[in-house]
């Protein structure tokens, strides 16, 4: 085999296995939610009440199964969701609304912030609307400011979890029902490498 093939089978397996993590989720506009038969539609707002140091506060949700407690997927299909405040606001929240399969959602491992309290996830059924809560910014865990350099530990950069149902239901324009919640065990993020 010549070096030009070689490089290009060896260039073709890097891209197949470079870990993109595929999902069928998709995110639509927050406004004149209505259920779909057969999936399920989810609801969060997301906020920064604290001085973020970066140019966008992302909140990323994976699939859960609660059977392995761990999240779903791998490299190559990866079921989540990610909204991201794009230079945010101090204080405004802006709502995020994603068609995804029925199922368990947690709070992921590849997120920038720790979640305050305990594991948790949130059941999205099948044909409704679910609004699961508000994600929140809140600051360093430790009463230090959040700096961006090497210094910082994640475990000082926590979130918060409220509820405003009635908000989330104006905003969104629709009837929108509060998810339900059940402890589970700490989500382990994976690796992928080429």
């Amino acid at each position: 085999m010549g070096l030009r093939k070689l490089s290009a089978v060896l260039l073709a397996a890097a891209l197949c296995l470079s870990g993109c993590g595929l999902s069928s989720s998709i995110g639509v506009a927050p406004l004149h939610l209505a259920s779909i038969p057969g999936r399920a539609v989810i609801v969060f707002g997301v906020a920064v009440d604290a001085d973020w140091p970066f140019d966008g506060f992302s909140v990323n949700l994976d699939q859960y199964d609660l059977g392995r407690q761990n999240i779903t997927g791998n490299c190559f299909w990866f079921e989540h969701v990610g909204a991201t405040l794009k230079n945010p606001t101090l204080g405004k929240k802006q709502y995020f609304a994603f068609v995804v399969p029925p199922g368990a959602y947690a709070y992921s491992p590849f997120n920038g912030a720790v979640l305050e309290g305990p594991s948790r996830a949130f059941l999205a059924p099948p044909g409704q609307v679910t609004y699961l809560g508000d994600f929140t910014f809140v600051g360093s865990g430790s009463g230090m400011p959040v700096r961006n350099d090497r210094l910082v530990r994640l475990d000082d950069r926590i979130v918060t979890l409220t509820s405003d149902l009635s908000g989330a239901r104006q905003a969104t324009g629709s009837d929108a029902i509060s998810a339900r919640m059940v402890e589970v065990r700490p989500p382990h993020a994976f690796l992928c490498t080429p």
